[in-house]
């Protein structure tokens, strides 16, 4: 997984996602660390960025008429720029408009306003400028590669902000296959979507739930009950082979145990030990298998059947460590009697 991807998912709250300012923090750190890549957008705002020019980088600036995600202002006040990143949501009230008043309200020689758009944006008048995520992409390519870049890149990818939204035939074909291919996903998870509720979730959460998922790259079961949300089902983020998985991620409490070794986190630390994950942090437990491993050429079923003993038996070790950990599911951490008598 792409170490950006990982530090997303470290800070997600159960209830708060903020992809979207997250991404405006890489991307400001991308535009500290290369110059001629703020030399680039500049361009696209019709600004002509003084040579040698010393500049500053803000992100969610307060303004009197609005927050822009990024600011840059060169030191000597020739040039205000300012980009507001978009991912799923469209333009606020009236927020460009506002932006427009704070660069009126700027001495600024060059002003402009960069929409950064996942989706088609009308072009505006100037000085707003729409410009894709996927254009954006285009544009590092001009830079001289590093691993920050690489990784960034890498993260645009996972989320499918590196490719124009148009259709081409491959997709006309994904989409002839995509009802087959989600009745197949079905013809695996319906039958023993029981097994994964036993003591996670209920049963006003049916498998209605599955299909949201696949704008996060993933097909499947979701569940949060105490301090986790409880995954499971098809992953199939972009270049990478589908795998079927099994996710514990928690977000209370310390990831990993300091003082008191073995004695704290016994729930995830219990998983760790049944699914044979000695390196993962305990906050986010995945075990995965390819779905290439389950593939057959003999016996139709053979394959349904491997992966449907597979999930089914993820669940019952994951129903076992519940009953055994009863705790885990009210959101407490046990205190040892030997620490309880210390503290």
């Amino acid at each position: 997984m792409n170490l950006f991807e990982r530090l997303y998912r470290y800070r997600e709250k159960a209830s708060k996602h903020e992809r979207e300012n997250y991404l405006t923090e890489l991307l400001a750190t991308i535009l500290e660390r290369n110059p001629s890549l703020i030399t680039i957008l500049c361009t696209d705002a019709g600004i002509n960025l003084p040579s040698r020019s010393v500049y500053t980088i803000r992100t969610q600036q307060s303004y009197a008429e609005g927050r822009p995600d990024i600011v840059i202002e060169t030191a000597a006040h020739e040039v205000l720029l300012l980009i507001e990143c978009k991912l799923e949501a469209g333009e606020g009230h009236e927020q460009l408009a506002n932006y427009q008043r704070i660069l009126a309200a700027s001495s600024a020689a060059q002003k402009g306003i960069i929409f950064l758009t996942k989706y088609y944006e009308a072009p505006r008048a100037k000085p707003v400028v729409c410009l894709r995520w996927y254009q954006l992409f285009q544009r590092l390519s001009k830079l001289p590669d590093s691993e920050l870049l690489s990784l960034f890149r890498e993260y645009l990818i996972f989320h499918r902000l590196h490719q124009p939204m148009s259709f081409q035939s491959a997709d006309l074909l994904a989409l002839e296959q995509i009802q087959a291919t989600i009745t197949k996903m079905d013809e695996i998870l319906t039958p023993i979507e029981w097994e994964f509720r036993r003591y996670i979730g209920g049963t006003y959460q049916y498998t209605k739930t599955r299909c949201p998922r696949f704008e996060e790259g993933w097909y499947g079961y979701w569940r949060f009950a105490g301090s986790a949300t409880f995954s499971a089902g098809f992953l199939c983020g972009a270049g990478e082979m589908p795998r079927c998985f099994v996710e514990v991620k928690t977000w209370s409490g310390s990831p990993e145990p300091v003082f008191e070794g073995e004695k704290r986190n016994t729930f995830q630390q219990a998983v760790r030990k049944t699914w044979n994950l000695p390196d993962s942090k305990l906050n986010d437990l995945v075990i995965a298998k390819s779905v290439t491993a389950f593939m057959t050429t003999s016996g139709q079923d053979e394959g349904v059947i491997a992966m449907r003993e597979w999930f089914q038996a993820r669940f019952q070790e994951l129903n076992q460590l519940l009953e055994q950990h009863s705790y885990f599911l009210q959101g407490v951490s046990p205190v040892p009697p030997e620490l309880a008598a210390e503290e």
